[in-house]
């Protein structure tokens, strides 16, 4: 089920939210992890965001930095890694949405009811 938009879209920098110029990349997997850890273990209700494709400036602007839909092959699966590397598992998907025709990514995590969630594997 893919994330709507308008959720992306009322998102604020907050506890629950964060939002990334760019995609992580084979080089972001452990940066990515620490994200995924952070906001799983944040004093948060409700789900926690990741959103790739937006950047927010001092005054709290959004600057729109689209994503090429290649970078939403699952290349690395990353929530392949999450599950095999945190735990308890956290519930986590990636989802593509279009926020005024520009392409953006978004990792939704649920639940978060076991807290702390730590590496599992370094």
């Amino acid at each position: 089920m893919q994330l709507p938009a308008r959720i992306i879209d009322g998102c604020a920098p907050d506890s629950g939210t964060h939002f990334r110029e760019k995609p992580y990349g084979l080089g972001g997997i452990r940066e990515f992890l620490r994200d995924v850890i952070a906001l799983a273990n944040a004093d948060f209700d409700g789900p926690r965001y990741i959103i790739v494709g937006i950047a927010v400036d001092k005054d709290r602007h959004r600057i729109f930095r689209p994503v090429d839909s290649g970078d939403f092959g699952g290349r690395p699966d990353y929530v392949s890694l999450a599950h095999d590397h945190i735990e308890p598992a956290v519930d986590i998907r990636y989802d593509r949405a279009y926020i005024n025709g520009q392409s953006v990514g978004c990792f939704a995590i649920t639940g978060c009811r076991e807290q702390p969630y730590m590496m599992r594997i370094d």
